[in-house]
């Protein structure tokens, strides 16, 4: 697991870059800017959406990026990479921090890992 800092509309964040591909936003507060520059709550970081995006999308994906690394927001593909590394740094690039997104490798099937 990764950690930077983050400062966001005066909030001290630590952003919680997790090798599964989720970014998670802790903060202090659950405030962020909108577009206009006011102050305006912070989306939970589950990222229901964007796992069912890629859920309904993998076996699409599988015949032409197996293996590789996909970034999701919402339903915009930010793209495809060959490493975890790439596909964070374009889904920072492309999206910010002031919201998740999900980087996730596509496979056939789920791998299961075990933790103890």
């Amino acid at each position: 697991m990764f950690f930077a800092g983050a400062h966001i509309s005066g909030i001290d964040c630590i952003i919680a870059l997790m090798h599964y591909g989720v970014i998670v936003h802790l903060c202090k507060s659950a405030v962020s800017l909108d577009r206009s520059g006011r102050e305006a709550p912070m989306e939970t970081a589950t990222l229901s959406k964007e796992i069912e995006f890629f859920r309904l999308h993998r076996e699409q994906w599988v015949h032409s990026h197996l293996g590789e690394y996909v970034t999701i927001q919402d339903d915009t593909v930010a793209g495809f990479y060959d490493t975890y590394a790439e596909a964070l740094r374009a889904g920072l690039m492309r999206f910010g921090v002031s919201r998740g997104f999900l980087v996730k490798q596509v496979w056939v099937t789920e791998p299961v890992y075990c933790v103890s």
